[in-house]
């Protein structure tokens, strides 16, 4: 949870952070239960202000398919992905919730259609999130979907008249699975859910070290590049940022089959806002390369990743041929590593070779001054690449 004050020197009002037990995540009765208790305690400790809240629905209770509409006079975009969704997955009218963006003109059959990101979700998935909220007395004045809140954290880097042209690739690591996003400056033109994150590393670890998920997570975490009690990294352009040792390893495994080096593109140039780029300095909310370096060593275990990550850095170079198909005259220019999960930097330096993009880690929180806020949960002396959905929502319209 995250407020914020905007001005000329953002800053953040109040922050706290739950961590969900595994236990419950895939049980809606006792993930509602722990919300519920928890809410009320983490909005007073945090010390948030006011009633009014806008909130996300996880990405894995949201269908995020591109859509080729024909345009019909007096329909809207919405309307007319919403029906054609009823269509194809042969839902009943109004047991869904539909988002829709135009986000180019395409030629299917010879005939012009409109390439459109839908986004739907369920009714009663979104009143069960609005009720959670309520019952902590909090009025929902805008629910968005996290690929959104995403891009809009952001918008900040891209305020200058030609910033559209620079491609960038999102990539948010969760646990459960990774929210993918591509935007031309600020706006978005492809997303898409990945069921793929850090729950199954910690599954490669569990059936090596035959442990439960709990204790394989735990094993994971010590290799933490970004531990408690570490600073954020100086934003030094240039700077590269060696991965943990059992990563490291299966990222040599990658060299060894003969992956070939990343591209040059991605630079921290292309990053920066307009007063940065005037001085030469990369934005503090992308604060060092990623350096998808190919040097390696066995961790203790010897746990071989690579076919969790290669299954991963597959969606993504899919993700990239559909974008690719949609604007041939464009490529990316840049990947920005997120999600709690690329903490492990040799995640995202395993991805950044497979994809061979300039890659770069993204810590929201950095532009946000917080003298003297009590975080709960939090420590904001450290890189929080997990809080781009947070930020996102707190440039959110209120839409409801």
């Amino acid at each position: 949870m995250l407020q914020v004050m905007e001005g000329d020197e953002p800053a953040v009002i109040a922050a706290a952070q739950l961590e969900i037990p595994e236990s419950v995540r895939d049980t809606p009765a006792d993930y509602d239960a722990v919300i519920a208790k928890e809410l009320p305690r983490l909005l007073k400790q945090g010390g948030f202000r006011g009633r009014r809240i806008i909130c996300s629905i996880p990405s894995r209770h949201v269908h995020t398919q591109h859509l080729q509409l024909v345009t019909v006079d007096g329909m809207s975009i919405t309307e007319l992905a919403a029906s054609q969704f009823q269509i194809d997955f042969g839902v009943p009218p109004g047991s869904v919730v539909v988002r829709a963006i135009e986000v180019a003109e395409t030629l299917k059959g010879g005939q012009s259609r409109a390439e459109t990101i839908c986004f739907a979700i369920g009714h009663r998935t979104v009143m069960r999130f609005i009720d959670l909220l309520r019952k902590a007395k909090l009025e929902t004045v805008g629910v968005h979907t996290e690929a959104m809140a995403i891009v809009r954290a952001f918008d900040h880097i891209h305020r200058r008249a030609d910033d559209d042209q620079v491609t960038t690739l999102y990539v948010d690591i969760g646990y459960q699975g990774t929210n993918v996003a591509i935007s031309h400056g600020r706006q978005i033109v492809f997303s898409r859910y990945i069921e793929s994150g850090g729950r199954h590393l910690d599954q490669a670890i569990a059936d090596a070290l035959h442990c439960d998920l709990e204790a394989a997570h735990h094993q994971r975490m010590a290799h933490d590049l970004f531990g408690r009690g570490e600073s954020r990294p100086a934003p030094t352009a240039g700077e590269g940022i060696e991965g943990n040792a059992i990563l490291r390893a299966a990222m040599a495994r990658s060299a060894a089959d003969g992956s070939a080096s990343p591209s040059s593109r991605g630079s921290s140039s292309m990053t920066a806002t307009e007063p940065e780029r005037r001085q030469g300095e990369r934005p503090a909310v992308l604060p060092a390369d990623i350096a998808p370096t190919a040097a390696a060593k066995t961790g203790p275990a010897d746990i071989d990743f690579s076919e969790p990550l290669d299954a991963l850095a597959d969606e993504l170079s899919m993700c990239l041929r559909y974008h690719r198909a949609l604007f041939p005259a464009r490529t990316v220019d840049r990947m920005i590593c997120l999600g709690g999960e690329s903490r492990q930097i040799g995640i995202c330096q395993y991805l950044a070779r497979s994809l061979r993009l300039g890659a770069q880690l993204g810590d929201p929180l950095a532009r946000l001054k917080s003298d003297g806020v009590k975080t709960p949960g939090l420590d904001l002396a450290v890189p929080q690449p997990g809080w781009a959905v947070a930020c996102g929502l707190c440039h959110s319209p209120t839409d409801l």
